[in-house]
């Protein structure tokens, strides 16, 4: 009986590796590699191990064989057996063999006598240890079962090392570099989407230094904090960029990390004049430090790094004029991932130059009244249009040597929020709203005045908190002027709103925008020692923070968080911070949103019942190749 459970137990688990790795190829793979496996089991009885574990699957250390290299050449590497996975027919389950190479971080010389330790990730103490030599610093372990195990590399003169190595599929076949070097180091291997190896990609400290990594992908950094957090980022023009926050490195230790760049973000579209869709040609396309222009069909393809926000802007007229653009969805940036040799995601953007626009104008001065002469002037559009007849909006532009400002052709039906950017140092103007396609004079005046208020539920009085996503649709005009000033809200129901020029305020939605709640318009003076109380009726929106990780532990990049809220789906792109965390809003009923990022699976992640108070741990599997 017992045999008969122990032959269909084998036929099972066969079926499975037949599955995962196709039919009939599967099969002369397998004929292929069991005269490896008796020579396994004969090196095993050989070495003096320990007998095949009972249980198949578990990762333990029995059985596991550790040998000195012969992967480069000459009569020993003829007898090595091929490494991955493959069927070990003692034990009726899929076993793996690992190779790698340990040399000098400096020179680059092999290491030819080292000792090296393997357990298993979920049982560190029941590890193996053994000291190799070998002429080329290579190493084979062999008869490793799946899961996640930890490889610790110690030579004589050197910080130790280690990495974590993931079985999971019997494709898997990791080959692990260590570079040691002395005292406290750091060592990676960096990887696009397809964990490929990447080479040429700039690694960075927090602290100051860096370096690149080399053919194979890897990179030494000889000299980092000792027990100090830090963060190290990696970027490439046509990979990417990532960035692992609060590494520590102890004192003497050296560590290994493995960085996978975002991936490359692929965006297309076309450049129209007016309503009639006329092609506009030669017009400059950029993002960031990528430009392209426009063919004789209006059209560009252009190939940016996958970012919290795709940014493209179109620099066109004489002075040059920088308009960014939206998608057709005013809620997100539609971007579509993909499986592509050069980049992982796509995204339509077109730009539409000249529809139904009004003209911006006004002045900038100081308490004094004097003017905030030639001073770049920033505009953000904060609000989408109510009349979806604009896909683009002015970036910026400068005063003038009296401090005034003139935007023409500026999207009506929208609102935007100006910045001026004087002596390298931002200050926030306000905001103004455009509901129609006229004339708008907004003047600023940088003064001293503060409004102070807190919000209060309609029907309970309570004290009625809102973060500043919430606030930014709700501003102060001194009364007679189009001028809005933002409020800053810290999250109890209090807000204030700073640097105001001195007069009678309306503090009021802002614009014809959707909006979650609705308040009581409410006036006040400035200045004034009074508070000012607004009643809100509305939902309330609650503040989540995660921290997304893959199979490694290694903090994920181009993270995004999408959810469905009545008939709207909400995407928004999630900004790791150095504590390792993203934080997002969502309704206070809300009862799940999808994390996802390139080459991972979303995950679903329950909201009802979970503490907003504590950091949801969410772990990204990659997506099967």
């Amino acid at each position: 009986m017992k045999s008969n459970r122990a032959l269909w137990g084998s036929l099972a688990i066969a079926l499975i590796v037949l599955a995962l790795l196709g039919g009939r190829v599967v099969k002369d793979i397998v004929d292929a590699n069991r005269t490896a496996a008796e020579r396994g089991r004969a090196g095993t009885a050989a070495d003096g191990q320990l007998p095949p574990s009972p249980d198949a699957n578990a990762p333990t250390v029995a059985g596991i064989v550790v040998r000195g290299g012969g992967l480069a050449g000459g009569a020993e590497a003829s007898a090595a057996p091929a490494t991955g996975g493959y069927w070990d027919e003692s034990r009726g389950a899929v076993r793996f063999r690992v190779a790698g190479e340990v040399f000098d971080a400096g020179s680059g010389r092999p290491i030819t006598s080292f000792g090296l330790r393997l357990a298993p990730a979920a049982s560190p103490g029941s590890g193996i240890a053994k000291d190799v030599s070998n002429a080329e610093g290579q190493f084979l372990v062999e008869g490793i079962a799946a899961g996640t195990w930890e490889i610790t590399v110690r030579a004589a003169g050197y910080a130790p090392s280690r990495q974590a190595v993931v079985l999971s599929a019997p494709t898997d076949d990791p080959y692990v570099v260590f570079p040691l070097s002395a005292g406290a180091g750091l060592t990676g291997l960096v990887v696009d989407w397809r964990d490929e190896p990447v080479e040429g990609a700039e690694i960075a400290l927090s602290q100051g230094g860096g370096t690149k990594s080399d053919a194979k992908g890897a990179f030494v950094l000889k000299s980092v904090p000792e027990d100090t957090p830090f963060t190290l980022s990696a970027s490439h023009p046509r990979f990417g960029s990532a960035m692992l926050p609060d590494l520590r490195v102890a004192e003497g230790a050296s560590e290994h990390v493995k960085i996978t760049l975002s991936g490359i973000l692929r965006v297309t579209g076309h450049v129209y004049r007016g309503s009639e869709r006329a092609p506009v040609p030669g017009v400059v396309v950029k993002s960031g430090e990528a430009s392209t222009l426009t063919d004789e069909r209006g059209a560009y393809e252009i190939f940016i790094p996958l970012g919290e926000r795709p940014m493209v802007r179109v620099v066109t007229g004489t002075p040059p004029v920088e308009l960014e653009s939206y998608p057709d969805s005013r809620g997100s940036e539609p971007v579509r991932w993909v499986t592509a040799k050069t980049h992982v995601a796509e995204l339509v953007k077109d730009f539409f130059l000249a529809m139904e626009t009004a003209r911006l104008h006004g002045r900038v001065s100081d308490a004094n009244d004097a003017p905030v002469a030639n001073a770049r002037l920033l505009i953000a559009n904060t609000m989408g249009w109510a009349k979806r007849e604009h896909e683009t909006f002015p970036a910026e532009t400068t005063t003038d040597g009296v401090g005034r400002y003139v935007v023409n052709d500026i999207p009506a039906h929208a609102g935007y929020r100006l910045t001026v950017l004087r002596d390298g140092r931002e200050r926030l103007l306000g905001t103004v709203a455009i509901e129609e396609p006229r004339d708008i004079e907004a003047n600023f005046v940088l003064a001293t005045g503060t409004l102070k208020g807190r919000f209060v539920d309609a029907k309970t009085h309570d004290a009625f908190p809102m973060q500043q996503r919430m606030c930014d649709g709700i501003g102060a005009a001194r009364l007679g002027e189009s001028a809005l000033y933002p409020l800053h809200c810290a999250g109890d129901g209090t807000f204030d709103v700073e640097e105001l020029p001195t007069g009678r305020y309306r503090v009021d939605l802002i614009g014809n925008r959707p909006h979650q709640m609705t308040i009581t318009p409410t006036e006040a003076d400035v200045p004034s020692r009074d508070v000012v109380e607004i009643s809100v009726e509305g939902e309330r929106l609650t503040e989540w923070t995660a921290r997304v990780t893959d199979s490694n532990g290694s903090f994920v990049s181009g993270l995004v968080v999408r959810y469905i809220t009545g008939r709207t789906t909400i995407t928004s792109s999630l900004h790791i911070s150095d504590q390792g965390t993203a934080a997002f809003s969502t309704g206070s009923t809300q009862p799940s949103v999808f994390i996802e990022a390139p080459g991972y699976v979303p995950a679903s992640v329950e909201l009802t019942g979970r503490n907003p108070r504590q950091v949801i741990d969410v772990r990204l599997e990659r997506t099967p190749r």
